[in-house]
């Protein structure tokens, strides 16, 4: 698998509004994401969804291995597109919505190395406590996959917005 850029997608019986508002709800991250457990925004009492916004990411990986990073927002489109970019890795996620024919939403979430390899401390990490690229990249893999399928529980969730 290529650790450089994974890329995973779902459709989502549910309106670009209510999948708009479950992605672009970072203080419910860690109810979606398997390893980000939290998403502040920095300072704490701002609201970071916005080109150049901040956030302190407390991720965990099992029972003891624990790590905090940066994010900060470089797109913000309503209903189309959210990126963040980690500066610690260098890798930046992007989660892309269209209508879909059914009616409902086809959300694309990717992370993709931004520069030409992550810093060195990112691959001395990922080798020592993440279980190497290859193994890393399949458990991101597998945890974008869960984090779409929570997007849709809480998109369905909601009540109908259009």
């Amino acid at each position: 698998m290529d650790s450089k850029l994974i890329r995973v997608s779902r459709t989502i019986p549910a309106s670009l509004s209510a999948v708009w508002q479950v992605v672009s709800d970072i203080s419910s991250m860690g109810s979606r994401s398997p390893q980000c457990k939290k998403m502040i925004g920095f300072p704490p009492s701002s609201d970071p969804v916005h080109p150049d916004g901040v956030t302190v990411n407390i991720n965990r990986r099992g029972k003891y291995t624990f790590w905090i990073t940066t994010a900060r927002f470089l797109t913000v489109e309503p209903k189309k597109e959210l990126s963040f970019l980690i500066p610690a890795n260098h890798y930046l996620w992007t989660y892309r919505l269209e209508p879909a024919e059914n009616g409902g939403t086809t959300v694309t979430l990717e992370r993709l190395l931004a520069d030409a390899r992550p810093s060195l401390i990112n691959s001395v990490f990922v080798k020592f406590f993440l279980g190497g690229d290859e193994a890393f990249a399949q458990e991101m893999a597998a945890g974008m996959q869960e984090t779409l399928a929570k997007v849709e529980e809480q998109a369905l969730a909601l009540p109908y917005t259009s």
